[in-house]
């Protein structure tokens, strides 16, 4: 288990310097990957996608709302709830962060094959489920 908490600290580490002219941090990237594939999610709900705690998440989306890159609108059903939602910015952010993050992504994955990959990613969804029954 110490290799996926290295994997995971260097991954945050190279995303964090690929970031920095940006102004973004790899946890507010969670945020808008997430937004980016369905808009409209409740903080809870927010931090359990993005594994993000929700009082840390509160804050950033505080500040992610000061730089207009999300906004909160409130619920249809029930006024009390703010769903978060990307903003144009935001989208916009996105758009130019994602190549970035995709060369990364190749980076981390040089010299698997496909085969390899497709089985990595069964495997590590297969340990992220055994684990979910803890969270």
């Amino acid at each position: 288990m110490v290799h996926i908490a290295a994997i995971h600290k260097a991954y945050n580490v190279t995303l964090a310097n690929e970031f920095r002219t940006f102004d973004v941090t790899p946890q507010m990237w969670r945020v808008l990957v997430t937004l980016q594939a369905r808009d409209g999610y409740s903080i809870g709900h927010l931090s359990d996608i993005t594994l993000i705690e929700q009082s840390h998440l509160s804050r950033l989306i505080d500040t992610m709302e000061r730089d207009k890159l999300v906004d909160r609108q409130a619920q249809s059903r029930d006024k009390r709830i703010k769903l978060v939602q990307i903003t144009r910015q935001g989208r916009a952010l996105f758009q130019e962060l994602l190549p970035l993050v995709m060369s990364q992504y190749d980076k981390v994955l040089s010299g698997f094959s496909p085969k390899e990959i497709a089985k990595l990613m069964d495997y590590l969804g297969r340990m992220r489920k055994n684990l979910s029954s803890n969270l």
